[in-house]
């Protein structure tokens, strides 16, 4: 039998599958065993990121709007090089005007679909702007979720 292999369930009956849960017992905790247990767990949680790594947590940050139907939120900035990692949030019907890049872009489709000119992109891909180039509008109709490694740009707030 291999580990696919779900016949074995078939075999058994109602019955002996209700005296095997009935053996189980629980054990009631304590509140002292109860609170080190919440203890050990929230440790863990809590735990900081290993050395000569960083995690960036969902909670931090927030979104703001760059233009019309499009929501930034940067994740990291290096000034140094003169790129960022940010995720936009593009509404259905949302377009992000043509521009021209100076370093490689990477844009990664987390959710949703967008065209950049005729050229489609959905959620998986990952686009390439290489330095040097420009593209079209990007735009989407049924809204996005984008994850894009490019160079720092200022937008209008």
């Amino acid at each position: 039998m291999n580990h696919d292999d779900t016949a074995w369930i078939e075999a058994i009956d109602g019955e002996l599958l209700a005296e095997l849960a009935g053996g189980l017992e629980s054990e009631d905790l304590t509140g002292e065993r109860r609170d080190a247990m919440r203890q050990r767990i929230l440790g863990r949680l809590n735990a900081p990121a290993p050395e000569g790594t960083e995690t960036l947590r969902s909670s931090d940050g927030s979104w703001r709007t760059i233009m019309p139907g499009v929501d930034m939120r940067v994740l990291r900035r290096d000034p140094d090089e003169g790129i960022e990692m940010a995720l936009y949030r593009m509404q259905p019907g949302a377009t992000f005007p043509p521009h021209e890049h100076a370093h490689d872009e990477e844009c990664l489709v987390l959710a949703g679909e967008i065209h950049v000119g005729d050229h489609y992109v959905s959620a998986g891909d990952l686009h390439i702007a290489h330095a040097g180039a420009s593209h079209p509008p990007v735009t989407t109709s049924a809204g996005a979720l984008l994850l894009i490694r490019s160079e720092i740009r200022q937008y209008a707030a």
